[in-house]
């Protein structure tokens, strides 16, 4: 069975102090077929820096980095939606903060 596309969407501004944790979670996901979309609004900490550098040691997970358009972050997931639907149409979307840490593998529905 072919697994579903999932692009991550991630708008980050000065995240760099919870960033690295919520990145390695995305690692040890169960479902392999994925892709990071990241928009920085603007950071002065080392928030484009880490995405760059998880980007180099994750070949082929960081499908897009770069600039928010620093409007906030509606503003910034926005775009990211926009691009996301240009980059990849047949992929479902997850979205994602920057300080969240996501657990490894899929679970069902809560009761």
């Amino acid at each position: 069975m072919t697994q579903l596309h999932i692009r991550i969407v991630m708008a980050t501004r000065n995240g760099a102090a919870h960033l690295s944790a919520q990145l390695d979670s995305f690692t040890t996901q169960t479902h392999h077929d994925w892709a990071l979309m990241a928009a920085d609004d603007g950071s002065t900490d080392a928030t484009p820096d880490l995405l760059t550098d998880w980007g180099r040691a994750n070949p082929g997970r960081l499908a897009w980095s770069g600039p928010g358009p620093g409007c906030g972050a509606a503003a910034n997931f926005l775009t990211l939606l926009a691009r996301a639907a240009q980059d990849a149409p047949q992929a479902a979307l997850a979205f994602s903060d920057q300080d969240d840490v996501w657990l490894p593998q899929e679970t069902g529905p809560r009761q």
